[in-house]
């Protein structure tokens, strides 16, 4: 894939879906599509799959190339590090805040944001 059709599938995610790819995320944008492109499969070369994405009508390809470049998955303690850490601050520093401020980012269905709940009521009635 070259830079520059690297950046028109880019836009083209940006323009459907508000997200941006960054230009060492090129890797990802090949491996992802490369289930739809190469040696027998639906899409000879990267180009050709890009001209048919811009030539449909009916959204099925628009939908299998945006659901190729994200994730769409979520489940209870994701990434599990990251509850470890956010206990492990709430023991060490939970009763010294005066408040807490979370944010999950890319939350398909919500079970990240609701493994942090469980995490900090997992701390009621302990100091702080």
């Amino acid at each position: 894939m070259t830079d520059e059709l690297f950046v028109r599938f880019s836009q083209l995610l940006l323009k459907k879906t508000g997200i941006t790819l960054k230009d060492y995320k090129k890797y990802l944008v090949v491996s992802r599509l490369a289930q739809m492109v190469g040696p027998d499969k639906a899409f000879a070369t990267y180009q050709e799959f890009f001209d048919a994405l811009s030539q449909e009508t009916d959204g099925r390809l628009l939908q299998s190339f945006i659901n190729a470049l994200t994730t769409n998955y979520s489940y209870f303690f994701r990434d599990g590090i990251h509850f470890d850490v956010l206990d492990q601050y709430l023991r060490e520093r939970g009763g010294s805040e005066p408040y807490l401020r979370l944010w999950s980012a890319a939350s398909s269905t919500g079970e990240e944001a609701f493994s942090m709940a469980i995490t900090l009521a997992n701390h009621q009635g302990q100091p702080g």
